[in-house]
């Protein structure tokens, strides 16, 4: 009788030992991380710089698209700003440099390393090189996008190092010319022809601010000697922003965001960035748009959302 109770004690252990472990390695619900938003875009009316329809359309539009996405794959919004123009509400600031800066420093202090921040920018990008250069001389501190108070902004550069102190992982969208600077020489979709003096090896292999081992994900509507083109009217978005709002489930945009009726069907039931970029590249390539959706290269892909 000892024997045979020792083998059931022994057999009753080995089951809660594996339970135990199941347990331990459940990704579940309850462990994903939150999901931080800043969204800023900037129509600029003040005559600083030329005037744009669309990117305070495209700031709102991508965050209530995303906070519905977090909120039906459970996952909690935790820090969520926009900055449009030269708003200033209780609900809304403008998007200087000085609001910018703050909402950064207040996603930092409140991220923890399972969660996913997304940085949004749609607005003016510019570049101080005019012209096709040896590409491994160039780098994302000779570009920028403006903010509503008229300064350069933030350099891409700086963005790209600061992200880096936020933990968890980071997706900076950018709708914004000259946009792949952000990514610089990792990015396996560039097409070598478009620099001159550059070859795979330097694309591939430069020591770029994101690297494949990189926490932080770029998607950018164009490469680095492009522009992004903005929507035609008041009631309209952007080209490239368009298209990624329908990948995560926009039916229609007419001033107010349409939803798809579900979730988008996917047979992993997941929201990927390579889907999304897959999507954004395959259509603007479709309808003949002059700019070339960049995604960063790297060795894992990104899973925004899990259902």
């Amino acid at each position: 009788m000892r024997r045979h109770s020792f083998r059931l004690t022994a057999v009753l252990l080995s089951v809660l030992i594996l339970s135990l472990a199941l347990v331990s390695c459940d990704s579940s619900v309850s462990d994903k991380g939150k999901l931080h938003i800043l969204a800023m875009g900037d129509n600029f009316g003040s005559g600083i710089v030329s005037t744009l329809k669309t990117c305070e359309n495209d700031a709102v539009a991508t965050a209530e698209i995303l906070i519905k996405r977090a909120t039906e794959a459970g996952v909690t919004v935790g820090e969520s700003h926009l900055l449009l123009g030269e708003e200033d509400t209780s609900e809304t600031k403008g998007a200087t440099a000085a609001n910018f800066g703050t909402a950064l420093n207040k996603i930092k202090d409140a991220a923890s390393v399972n969660d996913i921040t997304v940085i949004y920018l749609s607005t003016h990008g510019n570049n101080d090189i005019k012209k096709k250069v040896n590409y491994s001389d160039s780098n994302s501190k000779n570009t920028y996008f403006v903010l509503e108070d008229g300064s350069k902004g933030i350099t891409f550069d700086d963005l790209l190092d600061f992200s880096n102190e936020i933990p968890g992982t980071i997706l900076i969208i950018a709708d914004l010319c000259f946009s792949g600077a952000f990514i610089e020489q990792n990015n396996v979709t560039y097409n070598v022809n478009n620099y001159s003096g550059t070859n795979p090896v330097n694309i591939l292999f430069s020591d770029a601010k994101v690297k494949e081992s990189s926490k932080i994900y770029v998607l950018a509507a164009s490469s680095y000697f492009q522009e992004s083109q903005a929507g035609s009217t008041v009631n309209d978005l952007s080209v490239f922003t368009d298209y990624m709002l329908k990948a995560l489930g926009m039916s229609e945009f007419d001033g107010s965001v349409h939803y798809a009726s579900s979730i988008p069907s996917k047979k992993s039931n997941k929201i990927l960035l390579s889907d999304i970029y897959g999507y954004v590249y395959k259509e603007t390539k479709k309808a003949g748009k002059a700019q070339v959706v960049q995604m960063s290269a790297g060795t894992n892909d990104l899973v925004l959302f899990s259902y």
